[in-house]
Protein backbone atom coordinates (compact mmCIF):
# COMPACT_ATOMS: atom_id res chain seq x y z
CA UNK A 1 0.00 0.00 0.00
CA UNK A 2 1.36 3.39 -0.92
CA UNK A 3 0.14 6.63 0.49
CA UNK A 4 0.05 9.47 -1.97
CA UNK A 5 -0.41 13.12 -1.39
CA UNK A 6 1.30 16.43 -1.64
CA UNK A 7 5.05 16.75 -1.24
CA UNK A 8 6.20 16.77 2.34
CA UNK A 9 8.67 19.55 3.12
CA UNK A 10 12.14 18.38 4.15
CA UNK A 11 12.60 17.82 7.85
CA UNK A 12 14.64 20.52 9.50
CA UNK A 13 16.78 18.50 11.87
CA UNK A 14 17.73 15.10 13.17
CA UNK A 15 15.49 15.78 16.17
CA UNK A 16 12.59 16.33 13.77
CA UNK A 17 13.38 13.00 12.11
CA UNK A 18 13.47 11.27 15.51
CA UNK A 19 10.08 12.79 16.40
CA UNK A 20 8.67 11.71 13.02
CA UNK A 21 10.14 8.21 13.36
CA UNK A 22 8.61 7.82 16.82
CA UNK A 23 5.20 8.77 15.41
CA UNK A 24 5.35 6.35 12.47
CA UNK A 25 6.57 3.54 14.74
CA UNK A 26 3.59 4.17 17.01
CA UNK A 27 1.40 4.06 13.91
CA UNK A 28 2.84 0.62 13.18
CA UNK A 29 2.05 -0.42 16.77
CA UNK A 30 -1.56 0.66 16.27
CA UNK A 31 -1.81 -0.98 12.85
CA UNK A 32 -0.58 -4.31 14.21
CA UNK A 33 -3.00 -4.08 17.14
CA UNK A 34 -5.89 -3.50 14.73
CA UNK A 35 -4.81 -6.22 12.27
CA UNK A 36 -4.17 -8.95 14.84
CA UNK A 37 -7.83 -9.96 15.41
CA UNK A 38 -8.04 -11.03 11.73
CA UNK A 39 -5.00 -13.32 12.05
CA UNK A 40 -4.62 -17.00 12.83
CA UNK A 41 -2.82 -17.91 16.06
CA UNK A 42 0.64 -18.36 14.46
CA UNK A 43 0.35 -15.14 12.46
CA UNK A 44 -0.99 -13.29 15.51
CA UNK A 45 2.03 -14.45 17.51
CA UNK A 46 4.36 -13.04 14.85
CA UNK A 47 2.33 -9.83 14.69
CA UNK A 48 2.61 -9.48 18.46
CA UNK A 49 6.39 -9.84 18.22
CA UNK A 50 6.59 -7.25 15.43
CA UNK A 51 4.32 -4.91 17.42
CA UNK A 52 6.74 -5.16 20.37
CA UNK A 53 9.63 -4.33 18.03
CA UNK A 54 7.83 -1.22 16.81
CA UNK A 55 7.08 -0.18 20.40
CA UNK A 56 10.80 -0.51 21.22
CA UNK A 57 11.72 1.46 18.09
CA UNK A 58 9.31 4.23 19.09
CA UNK A 59 10.88 4.36 22.55
CA UNK A 60 14.37 4.56 21.02
CA UNK A 61 13.42 7.47 18.82
CA UNK A 62 11.53 9.20 21.65
CA UNK A 63 14.72 9.07 23.73
CA UNK A 64 16.54 10.85 20.87
CA UNK A 65 13.88 13.52 20.34
CA UNK A 66 15.18 16.13 22.80
CA UNK A 67 11.88 15.90 24.67
CA UNK A 68 9.78 16.66 21.57
CA UNK A 69 8.31 13.17 21.09
CA UNK A 70 4.52 13.16 21.17
CA UNK A 71 3.91 9.59 22.33
CA UNK A 72 1.16 9.38 19.69
CA UNK A 73 0.78 7.68 16.32
CA UNK A 74 1.25 9.92 13.30
CA UNK A 75 -2.23 11.42 12.83
CA UNK A 76 -1.99 11.96 9.09
CA UNK A 77 -0.62 8.47 8.45
CA UNK A 78 -3.32 6.95 10.67
CA UNK A 79 -5.97 8.85 8.73
CA UNK A 80 -4.53 7.51 5.48
CA UNK A 81 -4.42 3.94 6.80
CA UNK A 82 -7.84 3.92 8.48
CA UNK A 83 -9.91 3.01 5.39
CA UNK A 84 -7.62 0.07 4.60
CA UNK A 85 -7.57 -1.03 8.24
CA UNK A 86 -11.36 -0.88 8.36
CA UNK A 87 -11.64 -2.96 5.18
CA UNK A 88 -9.60 -5.92 6.46
CA UNK A 89 -11.72 -9.05 6.22
CA UNK A 90 -9.17 -11.83 6.56
CA UNK A 91 -5.60 -12.78 7.36
CA UNK A 92 -4.30 -12.12 3.84
CA UNK A 93 -5.73 -8.60 3.88
CA UNK A 94 -4.22 -7.89 7.29
CA UNK A 95 -0.82 -9.25 6.30
CA UNK A 96 -0.87 -7.27 3.04
CA UNK A 97 -1.52 -4.06 4.94
CA UNK A 98 1.29 -4.51 7.46
CA UNK A 99 3.63 -5.75 4.71
CA UNK A 100 3.09 -2.48 2.85
CA UNK A 101 3.68 -0.50 6.02
CA UNK A 102 6.88 -2.43 6.80
CA UNK A 103 8.13 -1.80 3.27
CA UNK A 104 7.42 1.90 3.65
CA UNK A 105 9.19 2.04 7.00
CA UNK A 106 12.26 0.30 5.59
CA UNK A 107 12.38 2.72 2.69
CA UNK A 108 11.84 5.67 5.05
CA UNK A 109 14.84 4.70 7.16
CA UNK A 110 16.98 4.09 4.07
CA UNK A 111 16.10 7.63 2.98
CA UNK A 112 16.72 9.02 6.49
CA UNK A 113 20.23 7.57 6.47
CA UNK A 114 21.06 9.89 3.57
CA UNK A 115 19.95 12.93 5.61
CA UNK A 116 20.94 12.27 9.22
CA UNK A 117 23.98 13.89 10.83
CA UNK A 118 23.62 13.10 14.53
CA UNK A 119 25.45 9.87 15.32
CA UNK A 120 22.86 8.59 17.80
CA UNK A 121 19.86 9.15 15.51
CA UNK A 122 21.79 7.74 12.55
CA UNK A 123 22.74 4.66 14.59
CA UNK A 124 19.14 4.10 15.65
CA UNK A 125 17.85 4.35 12.07
CA UNK A 126 20.65 2.11 10.79
CA UNK A 127 19.87 -0.50 13.46
CA UNK A 128 16.11 -0.40 12.86
CA UNK A 129 16.21 -0.48 9.04
CA UNK A 130 17.21 -4.16 8.79
CA UNK A 131 14.55 -5.11 11.33
CA UNK A 132 11.85 -3.47 9.22
CA UNK A 133 13.27 -5.23 6.15
CA UNK A 134 13.23 -8.55 7.99
CA UNK A 135 9.60 -7.95 9.00
CA UNK A 136 8.78 -7.29 5.34
CA UNK A 137 10.56 -10.48 4.28
CA UNK A 138 8.72 -12.61 6.83
CA UNK A 139 5.34 -11.14 5.92
CA UNK A 140 5.95 -11.43 2.18
CA UNK A 141 7.05 -15.05 2.59
CA UNK A 142 3.91 -15.78 4.62
CA UNK A 143 1.88 -14.37 1.73
CA UNK A 144 3.79 -16.49 -0.81
CA UNK A 145 5.33 -13.50 -2.58
CA UNK A 146 8.38 -13.73 -4.80
CA UNK A 147 11.73 -12.42 -3.62
CA UNK A 148 11.40 -9.44 -5.98
CA UNK A 149 8.09 -8.51 -4.34
CA UNK A 150 9.41 -8.76 -0.78
CA UNK A 151 11.08 -5.37 -0.72
CA UNK A 152 9.85 -2.00 -1.99
CA UNK A 153 12.76 -1.43 -4.35
CA UNK A 154 12.93 -5.05 -5.52
CA UNK A 155 16.10 -7.04 -5.76
CA UNK A 156 19.48 -5.36 -5.75
CA UNK A 157 19.81 -5.11 -9.50
CA UNK A 158 22.75 -2.73 -9.59
CA UNK A 159 24.90 -4.28 -6.87
CA UNK A 160 28.43 -4.94 -8.04
CA UNK A 161 31.27 -7.02 -6.68
CA UNK A 162 34.95 -6.62 -7.36
CA UNK A 163 38.47 -7.46 -6.33
CA UNK A 164 38.34 -5.63 -3.01
CA UNK A 165 40.03 -2.44 -4.20
CA UNK A 166 36.87 -0.34 -4.54
CA UNK A 167 34.95 0.25 -1.29
CA UNK A 168 31.82 0.97 -3.33
CA UNK A 169 31.74 -2.64 -4.52
CA UNK A 170 31.06 -5.84 -2.66
CA UNK A 171 33.59 -8.65 -2.47
CA UNK A 172 33.57 -11.05 -5.42
CA UNK A 173 33.34 -14.67 -4.20
CA UNK A 174 35.51 -15.72 -7.15
CA UNK A 175 38.24 -13.28 -6.12
CA UNK A 176 38.07 -14.42 -2.49
CA UNK A 177 37.30 -18.13 -2.46
CA UNK A 178 36.49 -19.54 0.97
CA UNK A 179 38.61 -22.68 0.59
Amino acid sequence: MQISGSEVPPLASDVDIAVFAESVELTAVTAYALVTPALSAPAAETASLFLSHHQAHAESFAALSAGKATGKPNAKLMAALTPALSAIKDEAGGLELVLGLEQQLAETYAFALTRLVDKAVFTAAAAILPIESAHAGVLAAALGKSVDAMFPTGAFLAAEVGDGMDVKQGLDPDAFPAG
